[in-house]
């Protein structure tokens, strides 16, 4: 049975007994609920029969929460900061969003910025175990600056009350800087792919609490805000991890940032849009935008070979020619979005999605995002982003300039083999149909295979 089964458990008895929960306390806490574990909480785990557990077996709580426990509060810190008067507190959490620069910390804007539009002053993050770190750099949604001080607010603020504190990043940290997982193709779907149940953690409780809180909360509203029911209305919260178990991984899809003024009441949280994606992948260098891909010349043949998408349909071909050339044309250029990451502790390579920044005027504006088609030696643009379109860039080794290859995993968001894409000029000389966008161009084969016609090895610029 998934240790999330038994955090919801938890959260049931918590319910029923009036018992808080903490993953801060001892996990000798786990034999005091063992007790509790009554026909009815049975019932509980047994709905949950694709785990494939007799409803008589008791699960083991200790290993299984002494792991989620460790991910959490390693993940979810305390924030503490002022607008120029007294302390305040808010809750972060890092995602694993595959920046070189910076670890990423995630909260609520209002933590960050107040109605009068001050900015937060001696904002510390306070690690699991008590300890601080001063914070000198983090980002607030624009969009939301432009709602504070007006009266009555847009109901739309809430899809924005969101900011980043960036730290530099630190190697000697990771175990204290763990982070949630992301899910681009899950948030974008209007029905969150039929989820109904999240979890909400974070620190409540009052002043200075290190006590970490996870709630179990069904799901009642999604759009570009999420709203659900939130058994705790303590303060402090703001800013916590709305997450899910999604493909066996916890993979965030929102930020709570609206406690509800009275208990059983409607949470509110920013949902992760594309808009948010987007604006997290760029305050933190994550990803790459704008940018054109293609296959290097070489010294007989200098010649760039770019991956492209003609005005006059949707599936892929090649252009050949110079940086500078290639820069004059408005279809050769994509943002390549990590757009599946695994939490940190999975110790996995994010998977890439390609988007395509042709112009409306190029074909049907809808289809944008890039579907590779190695059954049919092809890519063909398409209007919904799903898990087949993921892919890996794995970048070559001891290389003074980054050059990559592209790997369609045979399973999606798996390891292992698969189709690489491969670009090719038909044996093209540097001044035969150099400039031209009409020319096929786009091959696949099995990774590392050799004597298969079109280069391998691809740069962004």
């Amino acid at each position: 049975m998934s240790p999330f089964w038994y955090i919801y458990i938890i959260s049931r008895i918590m319910a029923q007994e009036a018992l808080i929960f903490s993953f801060s306390q001892d996990v000798k806490m786990i034999s005091r609920l063992r007790v509790a574990l009554t026909h009815d909480i049975k019932l509980e785990y047994a709905r949950g029969s694709s785990c494939n557990r007799r409803e008589d077996q008791q699960p083991n709580f200790k290993s299984d929460l002494d792991k989620v426990n460790f991910q959490l509060r390693n993940t979810i810190v305390r924030l503490q900061f002022d607008f120029g008067g007294q302390a305040n507190y808010g809750t972060g959490f890092f995602i694993n969003l595959p920046s070189t620069k910076y670890d990423i910390i995630l909260t609520a804007g209002h933590n960050l910025v107040n109605e009068e539009r001050v900015r937060a002053k001696n904002l510390t993050v306070i690690y699991h175990g008590n300890r601080k770190e001063k914070v000198t750099e983090f980002k607030i949604c624009p969009r939301y600056e432009e709602f504070l001080g007006t009266n009555p607010r847009p109901p739309t603020h809430v899809n924005y009350d969101y900011g980043v504190i960036l730290l530099p990043k630190d190697e000697g940290q990771a175990d204290k800087r763990l982070g949630l997982g992301l899910d681009l193709s899950l948030n974008i779907d209007p029905s969150l792919q039929g989820l109904r149940d999240a979890f909400v953690s974070g620190y409540g409780d009052g002043v200075g609490s290190m006590t970490l809180r996870t709630c179990f909360s069904p799901l009642k509203g999604l759009g570009n805000k999420i709203e659900y029911y939130l058994e705790s209305k303590e303060q402090g919260m703001s800013g916590s991890p709305i997450w899910v178990t999604h493909d066996g991984q916890m993979t965030v899809i929102g930020i709570h940032n609206t406690t509800p003024e009275k208990k059983g009441a409607r949470g509110i949280g920013t949902r992760i849009t594309e808009e948010v994606f987007r604006m997290l992948c760029f305050w933190t260098q994550s990803g790459f935008f704008d940018r054109r891909f293609c296959a290097p010349g070489v010294k007989t043949k200098p010649h760039n070979t770019y991956l492209s998408f003609s005005q006059n349909g949707d599936s892929a071909s090649v252009f050949l020619g110079s940086s500078s050339a290639a820069a004059d044309k408005d279809n050769l250029t994509f943002d390549i979005i990590p757009a599946y990451v695994f939490p940190k502790w999975a110790n996995r390579s994010p998977l890439y999605a390609f988007k395509c920044r042709k112009p409306p005027s190029c074909g049907d504006g809808k289809k944008c995002w890039v579907e590779w088609q190695p059954a049919h030696q092809q890519a063909v643009l398409v209007d919904t982003l799903k898990d087949i379109h993921l892919v890996r860039l794995i970048q070559r080794p001891k290389l003074k300039a980054a050059r990559y290859f592209l790997l369609l995993p045979d399973i999606p968001k798996d390891g292992g083999g698969g189709q690489e894409l491969r670009l090719y000029d038909h044996g093209r000389d540097q001044d035969d149909d150099v400039g031209k966008t009409e020319v096929a161009g786009v091959s696949f084969g099995d990774f590392k295979e050799r004597g298969i016609v079109g280069s391998r090895t691809f740069m962004i610029e």
